[in-house]
C-alpha cells in the first residue's frame, strides 16, 4: 500500500468525526494549505510527487556521507538517527536555550555540510520547491540576529513516541527574533521502507492533564485513546504538511525511512521561516 489514494481516516465513534480532518491529496502546496492547517481546519496535505524518483536519489547520494547521529536515549529511547541539531534537543529544564551546546553544534552540522560539498544545509533543495510554488522567500528563523540550523535529515526504523511539536511550549519565554502564530511540519520521504513506517496524527492537541500520561519526551498511547486519526503510509517522493501541535507518532519500518524534515513558522508580518 502507498501513500497515495492510501491514507487512512479513524474516529473514535458515531458522532465524534470532524469531516475537516482529512487528508487532502494535491498536485501541489499552495498558500490555502497554509493558512487551513494553521487554523486548524485540515488534518494534512499530501503531494505525492513532490520529487521525483531521480531528485530522490540525488537527495539522498548528497547526504551519504554526512554523520547521522543517534538521539539522545535519555530523551528517546527508540533508537533513532538525523543529522542537523533540533533546538528542542538543547532545551534547558527552565525551558530556555543552552546556546553554547546549540551553536557549536550548528557550527559542526555546517562544516560537514561544507566538506559534504552541499550548497547550504541538506534541506537546501525543498525550501527552493517550496518557495517556487508559494512565491514566497523562505528564510531562516535567528536568534539574536543570528540563523539556526534548517533542517533536519531523520533515519527513523523502531518508530517514535507519541508527542507534539509546539515551539511556543517547548520556549515559553520566546525564542526567536521573530513572532511565530503558528507552525507546520514538512516531511519529504526520500526512501520509505517496504512495511510499516507510517506517520499517525491524531485530532488532540496537548492538555495539562496530559502530564499524568508523560512518557521520557513523549507520552504513553493511553493520552490518544479513542481520538480521530490519520495515517499515512511513506512511499518515494511523497511529501507530507501538517500541524505538529496535534499529537503524532511514527510507527516502526521494516526497511530504510530517511527523511528531509523541517518546520515551518508563519509569522506576524505574513512571512515563513524555517528551522529544525
Amino acid at each position: 500500500m502507498s501513500l497515495t489514494g492510501a491514507a487512512r481516516q479513524g474516529s473514535p465513534g458515531p458522532g465524534a468525526h470532524d469531516p475537516l480532518f482529512r487528508v487532502e491529496e494535491a498536485p501541489a502546496f499552495t498558500r490555502r494549505h497554509l493558512a487551513r492547517l494553521a487554523a486548524g481546519t485540515a488534518g494534512a496535505v499530501q503531494v505525492d510527487r513532490f520529487f521525483g524518483p531521480a531528485e530522490c536519489e540525488q537527495a539522498l547520494a548528497s547526504i551519504r556521507s554526512l554523520p547521522l547521529q543517534q538521539y539522545d536515549t535519555a530523551r528517546v529511547p527508540l533508537s533513532a538517527y538525523r543529522f542537523g541539531p533540533q533546538l528542542n534537543e538543547f532545551r534547558t529544564a527552565e525551558g530556555g536555550l543552552d546556546t553554547e551546546a546549540y551553536w557549536h553544534a550548528v557550527e559542526k552540522a555546517e562544516r560537514a555540510c561544507a566538506d559534504a560539498g552541499l550548497a547550504g544545509d541538506p534541506v537546501t533543495p525543498v525550501l527552493e520547491r517550496l518557495a517556487a510554488e508559494w512565491g514566497i522567500p523562505l528564510v531562516r528563523a535567528t536568534i539574536d540576529g543570528r540563523p539556526v540550523f534548517g533542517g533536519a535529515v531523520r533515519a527513523i526504523e523502531n518508530g517514535t513516541l507519541v508527542h507534539c511539536d509546539e515551539l511556543v511550549r517547548e520556549f515559553p519565554d520566546g525564542l526567536f527574533d521573530q513572532d511565530v502564530t503558528a507552525q507546520l511540519a514538512f516531511n519529504l520521504y526520500a526512501s520509505a521502507p517496504e512495511r510499516g513506517g507510517e506517520t499517525v496524527v491524531w485530532r488532540r492537541r496537548w492538555h495539562p492533564d496530559d502530564e499524568s500520561h508523560r512518557q521520557d519526551s513523549g507520552f504513553k498511547p493511553s493520552v490518544v485513546e479513542g481520538c480521530q486519526l490519520i495515517r499515512f503510509r511513506p512511499a518515494v517522493g511523497t511529501a507530507l504538511l501538517f500541524h505538529p501541535g496535534n499529537m503524532h507518532t511514527v510507527e516502526p519500518s521494516h526497511g530504510p525511512r530517511v527523511t528531509f524534515s523541517l518546520f515551518l513558522g508563519l509569522t506576524v508580518p505574513g512571512e515563513l521561516i524555517y528551522w529544525s
